[in-house]
């Protein structure tokens, strides 16, 4: 998602100038080579100046995606050795961040540390958009998100199935629309640019080349 984001912000360099994007991840040993990549692949526009790292671990969580071709069914295939992030780490990045404009977008998976953080955030810095991905719902916990946020992004149950990285997409074009086009944007507007959005995301591999190919329409 922050690669897509990225992109489209970069296209809108003179209008919005550095929007600043921050990675707030849990990674492995900040001397494994796999960190650098991860550093790379995102690009210049994006900060990991503010993950986590668990020195103890080598290995980043990674998802395998297996496509069952007559079926057309995908299985995901995930591992992940390190520890989720705390809510006082969390709460160390955002005071080290310290700005009331920032958007902050969880994944809606671990609620006993995400409603905590949330709940941080609207305490300390009330001006702080806030938005969640919500994959696997009703599930304890999750429902209790949806009220300390601006945005909620569901799927999987909710929504129809999609190719690898279009969901992304469209949560991508979601937020840009959100931060980049606050008032001038009707609802209409965001979800056709998302839409779009995803659609290219589809007929291709990968994220490269998105924020182009969206600016050629808009």
């Amino acid at each position: 998602m922050l690669e897509v984001i990225g992109q489209l912000f970069r296209t809108d360099l003179a209008i919005y100038g550095n929007i600043g994007l921050h990675l707030v991840a849990v990674l492995p040993s900040s001397r494994c080579p796999v960190v650098q990549d991860i550093d790379q692949s995102l690009g210049p526009g994006v900060d990991t100046e503010f993950c986590i790292y668990r020195e103890e671990c080598v290995e980043p969580a990674s998802s395998y995606v297996v496509k069952n071709l007559e079926s057309d069914s995908r299985t995901v295939i995930s591992s992940n050795t390190l520890s989720d992030i705390e809510v006082h780490e969390f709460k160390r990045v955002a005071e080290a961040l310290g700005r009331d404009g920032f958007w902050y977008h969880f994944e809606g998976r671990v609620p006993d540390v995400t409603l905590p953080c949330m709940r941080y955030l609207r305490e300390a810095w009330p001006g702080a958009k806030i938005s969640v991905e919500i994959e696997n719902f009703p599930s304890e916990g999750l429902q209790e998100l949806v009220p300390e946020v601006d945005a909620a992004f569901y799927s999987k149950t909710w929504a129809l199935p999609s190719s690898v990285g279009a969901g992304d997409a469209f949560i991508t074009g979601m937020l840009y629309s959100y931060i980049a086009h606050p008032k001038h944007w009707s609802l209409q507007k965001r979800l056709q640019f998302s839409n779009r959005l995803a659609g290219y995301k589809v007929v291709q591999e990968g994220f490269s080349g998105l924020g182009h190919l969206i600016r050629r329409a808009y």
